[in-house]
């Protein structure tokens, strides 16, 4: 089954590598992400990383991901581990920085899903998604500006 693009946000940035330190620094995300209360693991393509998160209207959910492709200073692909299996939700998180025409630097935060829970409620899961990537960038704004590191507006 093919995974459908859910959404794609890009952000301009400073530097690659502190935006990416901020990245695989997976267990630091409680510190700068409201819906996450607990990350253990460490980004390295194969392993399993377990979160606790704080959903609105979901409670406390433990979910594990599984570290995919890992491109030092230039890709990290993270994949949510379904505990029904790939064919009810399958959801990949994908993260590049990119470099413009201009010399800038973006990064660049996608989704992407399948399965039946995902074409069942596709509309509301692609709002859900889209308020979580967000936030997301967000808060990697503001980790790395009290860091005195920037992402731009």
């Amino acid at each position: 089954m093919k995974k459908e693009g859910i959404l794609k946000i890009t952000e301009k940035t400073a530097n690659k590598a502190d935006v990416w330190k901020v990245l695989i620094d997976f267990e630091s995300y409680p510190d700068w992400l409201n819906y996450i209360l607990k990350c253990s693991g460490k980004i390295k393509s194969g392993n399993l990383l377990k979160m606790t998160l704080k959903l609105a209207g979901e409670g406390k959910k433990v979910r594990t991901v599984k570290v995919g492709t890992v491109v030092e200073n230039k890709y990290l692909g993270l994949e949510e581990v379904s505990s029904v299996g790939a064919w009810w939700w399958n959801k990949e998180f994908v993260f590049r920085l990119v470099e413009d025409k201009e010399g800038g630097l973006k990064l660049c935060h996608e989704i992407y899903c399948n399965g039946m829970r995902f074409r069942w409620r596709k509309k509301g899961i692609a709002r859900f998604l889209e308020k979580e990537s967000r936030s997301f960038i967000a808060g990697a704004r503001k980790r790395l500006s009290e860091e005195n590191k920037s992402i731009s507006e």
